[in-house]
């Protein structure tokens, strides 16, 4: 993962790098900008009242741009950070643009020689949280009333065994509202979507879309308390979440990334999508949409 840093060791950069640190370090506008040097560019992120940006990278001639921006687009991902470029060449516009399904670009001067570019994913068409109703399962909002049993479902050890983030981590103890506003925060950022699961109107679990590429790909994943499982609920709802991920969010890709010795999930994955690789730890599963 990179590192955006103000303060660094500049004497190994090229007169360009330098000039562009400079640049930005003197800009009067009050945001705070921080750098990353990596190969043959210099990666530039921005912070304002507004939230995050990042000025169009500086590249040096042999530079591969298209390892670098996917350096970027994994680093907003990971972050839950809108990938927003500001002071994009006019004659790099179109490049930019067509790395992804649905970018907004704007001139940002009067000679329209400098633009701005937002990538948009499929989250940013969505008003409010959706539902989708299945046989017997449904996707729906959390709300203030699940607060008592969502909090129980966040902090169940055998579930947070496997899932891929303990808040343990930053938190000794974590209620249900601190769940519920997380869920909140990350849908008005569109960094993830995360419904409630629901079986004869009874929450049972959550699943969750996350990672957009704005590139047409998400990420999801999904968790039921013990007491629920092995009766076909989890089929159910990974049925139900493919079909809402095709039809209602209109995406053309889903992953997903288990832990090996899950092996119950393992096997779930494996009747719907396809595996496609693995890590150390992960089995990787894939699912297109045509």
């Amino acid at each position: 993962m990179i590192s955006f840093l103000t303060e660094f060791d500049e004497d190994s950069l090229s007169v360009q790098f330098k000039e562009a640190i400079a640049f930005y370090r003197e800009c009067e506008d009050g945001a705070i900008f921080r750098f990353c040097p990596v190969k043959d560019a210099l990666l530039i992120r921005g912070e304002s009242e507004d939230g995050y940006f990042f000025p169009y990278p500086e590249f040096a001639e042999e530079a591969d741009k298209a390892a670098v921006f996917a350096l970027l687009e994994e680093y907003a991902m990971t972050e839950e950070i809108p990938l927003i470029y500001i002071d994009v060449p006019v004659s790099e516009v179109n490049a930019l643009c067509a790395r992804y399904r649905d970018p907004a670009a704007e001139a940002i001067d009067e000679e329209a020689e400098v633009f701005g570019v937002q990538v948009r994913t499929e989250l940013d068409a969505l008003d409010e949280f959706p539902t989708a109703q299945g046989q017997s399962i449904s996707l729906t909002p959390l709300t203030d009333r699940d607060k008592y049993l969502y909090g129980r479902i966040c902090r169940n050890r055998k579930l947070l065994t496997y899932w891929g983030y303990d808040y343990r981590q930053d938190k000794r103890f974590a209620s249900g509202r601190y769940f519920l506003k997380e869920v909140q925060r990350e849908f008005a950022v569109r960094s993830a979507l995360t419904l409630g699961i629901r079986f004869e109107n009874r929450l049972i679990g959550d699943a969750t879309f996350y990672h957009f590429d704005g590139k047409g790909s998400a990420e999801f994943s999904l968790r039921i308390l013990p007491r629920f499982q092995g009766q076909g609920l989890g089929y159910q709802t990974l049925l139900l979440m493919t079909e809402f991920a095709k039809n209602e969010l209109g995406l053309l890709r889903l992953n997903a990334e288990v832990r090996k010795e899950n092996l119950p999930s393992v096997s779930l994955m494996k009747k719907c999508m396809k595996e496609r690789g693995e890590t150390e730890n992960t089995v990787l599963f894939e699912l297109g949409f045509s």
